[in-house]
């Protein structure tokens, strides 16, 4: 099925019967039976140009149609003109004209049940399915004895276009939170009569897989269109998935919501957003990924265990630590303590990649107060490809960003920074929520180590003493 770039606001077709039955025959069990679809009304195949979708018909389409005698698939379709076809149905698949009864489906996967049909829509499709131009949204048409068949949409459309897709990435989830876009449903009714499917906030099925990726190289721009029961709809999460591991390479959450606040996904209705996964370009074409919290330590008798802070914005005010300075469960961190880390996804930033994330061309990060966290400053770092319109806020450096906005910014693939200060022979250093100091995994010599400051004037790569106690932030090449 190919979209085509014009709204086409109705979506049926009319449809003329002729059966034909060879003459050894007798006339009452028909051996080939055709339907022509005109475009006599509107086109009946899918496209989508800002907020409408319509379709037309393509080769290997099939249809299915109920008789009295059960449902009847059509041959592959293979000779079409736009929003005209003709589907053959062959062999045990034929009918006569006055069999049929109640409703005829596109595609003809979707449908089970007679008396009281129900529609199934996939968890899970090939790229070939649904990227680009392509997507098998479904249709249904009144089916009664000597009547045109007109098909129309059952549902919405909505467009993805995902960025940064790293190496690797054998499949990509969009999980649209406690909204039911897969599964069985039963048909409905909008408020002009025509048959739809809605969606549920209680049966889930709430995630679609995406199989089929090139895992071979960086993929930006992958345009992907996924039939969406009718329904209201904010926001959706898009996570890339390398093998069979649990635990998805990236992710963002992305909203899809309009000025109103939320999206109302009618029949007909469609939408077209965007979502960057957030990659980092660092140096030598490489790109990393960000871990979300700060990197802290327990120094326990029986050797030291690393974790990672709860949220974001997390760093502890040393300002006012009793001296001398004794905290075994800490987040700040000596760089012998730092350069004894080990873990198989993540490792310490060495000089040249923090570089490389804070020299990106373009806005590569914004220093600013987060209100809900006692105006704590901190740097917002931005991912590849960024667009304030993904966040729908935009910011400048030393603003007063609201627990809202916040939320927002994280969500659509910002990284935050705390300006934690720094702890140093037996006092901080008094910036707390002011500077903020990062230790690279760079040894300069045997008591200097290289390290990331940024305040809200200014950022540098510098050298520290290696016995000072930093924040850390871990990366992972992708």
């Amino acid at each position: 099925m190919y979209f085509l770039a014009a709204i086409i606001c109705c979506m049926v077709a009319a449809c003329n019967i002729n059966v034909i039955t060879p003459e050894d025959e007798e006339p009452q069990q028909p051996k080939v039976t055709y339907i022509r679809a005109d475009a006599n009304e509107n086109a009946t195949k899918a496209s989508i140009d800002g907020t409408d979708a319509s379709f037309y018909w393509n080769a290997g389409d099939q249809i299915v149609v109920n008789t009295n005698s059960g449902y009847k698939v059509s041959d592959v379709l293979t000779t079409f003109d736009g929003a005209t076809a003709t589907f053959s149905f062959s062999g045990e698949n034929a009918f006569d004209d006055a069999d049929r009864t109640n409703y005829a489906f596109y595609p003809y996967t979707i449908v089970s049940g007679t008396t009281v049909p129900t529609i199934t829509l996939p968890a899970s499709y090939t790229l070939a399915q649904v990227t680009g131009e392509v997507t098998p949204c479904p249709m249904i048409a009144v089916n009664s004895p000597g009547t045109t068949l007109a098909f129309k949409q059952l549902c919405a459309l909505l467009r993805i276009t995902v960025n940064n897709i790293p190496p690797h990435t054998s499949y990509l989830k969009v999980d649209f939170g406690n909204k039911q876009v897969q599964g069985v449903f039963t048909l409905g009714e909008d408020a002009q009569g025509n048959k739809i499917i809605e969606t549920s906030t209680a049966a889930g099925n709430s995630i679609v897989t995406i199989t089929g990726l090139d895992a071979n190289s960086w993929t930006d721009n992958l345009v992907i269109s996924i039939p969406v029961p009718v329904g209201t709809y904010q926001s959706l999460k898009v996570s890339a998935y390398a093998g069979t591991g649990s635990d998805p390479v990236l992710s963002v959450v992305r909203q899809i919501k309009v000025s109103s606040g939320k999206w109302e996904a009618n029949r007909l209705a469609a939408r077209k957003i965007s979502a960057s996964l957030p990659a980092f370009s660092v140096s030598n074409g490489s790109r990393v990924t960000i871990a979300k919290t700060n990197l802290r330590i327990w120094k326990k008798d029986e050797g030291d265990e690393y974790s990672f802070n709860e949220n974001p914005y997390d760093c502890t005010n040393y300002d006012n630590w009793e001296t001398p300075w004794t905290p075994r469960n800490r987040d700040l961190l000596t760089w012998g303590e730092v350069n004894a880390y080990t873990d198989s996804y993540w490792r310490i930033p060495s000089e040249s990649d923090w570089a490389g994330i804070i020299g990106r061309s373009g806005t590569p990060y914004i220093f600013v107060y987060l209100k809900g966290q006692n105006n704590l400053g901190g740097l917002f770092i931005l991912p590849d490809n960024w667009d304030f319109s993904i966040a729908g806020k935009t910011i400048s450096s030393g603003d007063v960003v609201s627990n809202n906005d916040y939320t927002r910014l994280i969500y659509a693939g910002a990284v935050f920074l705390p300006a934690a200060g720094m702890y140093y022979g037996s006092s901080t250093s008094g910036d707390y929520g002011q500077n903020g100091y990062y230790w690279s995994s760079t040894s300069n010599d045997t008591n200097n180590a290289s390290e990331l400051f940024f305040s809200r004037s200014a950022y540098d790569l510098d050298g520290q003493f290696k016995d000072y106690y930093l924040s850390v932030r871990p990366i992972h090449t992708l």
